[in-house]
């Protein structure tokens, strides 16, 4: 049978649906290897000044905003000037009366001596409230204490750092072959128990393994082709113009985009292939190359159709925190509430991703 979009997607919402248990073993693992890997980190002692939030505004004496006068205000208030200043000219000029001295009056003297000191409340009274400050944060370290403090604690922990790689990349290729393996047997089979996925996970934990491994090897050889092709223009930006040299480097990021989607597609089934056929990396790559021959447009609407799924998840959960704040509910319970939540939506959006195209190269092996 020739594969169908709309028929892949809704079988792997089917099967994604009957696959709570797994998707529950995923979940527990995933959070185990992310408290371990927390634990490990805090025990190496990492700084935690690379964890303080910059300051968005430098806290500054308030000043009075300018007032907005109009142009007939303006004139006024200059024309005011000039009178005052040709008024104090004209004193200035004008022969002054000689002051009288005052001489206080025996009552006025006889008061200011039986009149009581003020007390501690009216003196508080008297005086101008203090203006209320914020109390000062501490200063954030700056970039180049952030680098060196990096630098200082990679430099020390980098056996940890490489120990959670390592265990990392091995609880991914169990996880993953397990996944796989459960939703095989969920889409062909029309159910799926947890012995399934333990079966699937031991049995193509080696081979996803080495699939890992060379995929990373690969993207690690496009990086390098990248930098590669950087230097290259630089090169060339010294010896053409620059309008030219826009043009050069637009052509050649096109290329790479356009390269790096074809490859994407043409290998969009290779883990699947490995576990599903139980075949090494190679194979696996090959498998791939052979389901999406002549079905290259196909295969990258359905991948489009699975990211907008995606996309839409994350956007409506967003969306709802958004609303269920503006309500009056409290900020940090709601983020918690909508973390664990957005949480199991993401791995239900990647079972069903998985599942639908578990279905859709399965249909392309009959087609062939």
């Amino acid at each position: 049978m020739e594969p169908a979009i709309g028929r892949s997607v809704g079988s792997g919402f089917r099967a994604a649906w009957s696959s709570w248990a797994a998707i529950g073993v995923f979940a527990g693992v995933w959070i185990l290897l992310t408290t371990g890997t927390w634990l490990v980190l805090l025990a190496t002692g990492i700084p935690g000044e690379l964890f303080m939030a910059r300051p968005a505004v430098e806290l500054t004496t308030a000043t009075p905003a300018p007032v907005a006068t109009t142009p007939a205000v303006a004139d006024r208030a200059l024309e005011e000037t000039v009178a005052e200043e040709e008024l104090l000219e004209t004193k200035e000029i004008l022969p002054q009366p000689a002051e009288t001295p005052e001489i206080p009056l025996e009552s006025d003297a006889s008061e200011e001596a039986t009149q009581e000191p003020p007390s501690l409340y009216e003196q508080m009274q008297a005086t101008e409230p203090l203006a209320l400050q914020t109390p000062i944060q501490p200063e954030p370290a700056s970039d180049e204490e952030l680098d060196r403090l990096m630098e200082e604690w990679v430099s020390k922990a980098w056996p940890a750092l490489l120990l959670i790689s390592v265990i990392t990349l091995l609880v991914m290729a169990w996880l993953i072959a397990g996944q796989i393996g459960f939703l095989s047997a969920a889409v062909m089979q029309g159910r799926a128990s947890l012995s399934d996925y333990w079966k699937s996970a031991s049995q193509g934990f080696l081979r996803l393994l080495g699939s890992l491994l060379l995929s990373t090897l690969l993207w690690i050889g496009v990086v390098l082709s990248g930098v590669l092709l950087l230097i290259g223009l630089s090169v060339l930006a010294a010896v053409i113009p620059k309008a030219l040299m826009g043009l050069v480097g637009l052509f050649f990021a096109l290329v790479l985009f356009v390269g790096l989607v074809w490859i994407g597609v043409r290998f969009s089934f290779w883990f699947i292939a490995v576990v599903m056929d139980r075949v090494g990396p190679v194979a696996g790559l090959k498998a791939s190359y052979r389901a999406t021959r002549g079905r290259w447009w196909k295969t990258l609407g359905l991948q489009a159709i699975l990211g907008l799924i995606l996309l839409g998840v994350v956007v409506l959960m967003r969306v709802l925190e958004l609303l269920v704040i503006s309500g009056g509910m409290g900020v940090l319970a709601v983020l918690i509430f909508s973390s664990a939540l957005l949480m199991v939506v993401l791995l239900l959006t990647t079972f069903v991703s998985v599942a639908a195209t578990i279905r859709f190269y399965a249909d392309a092996k009959t087609a062939q």
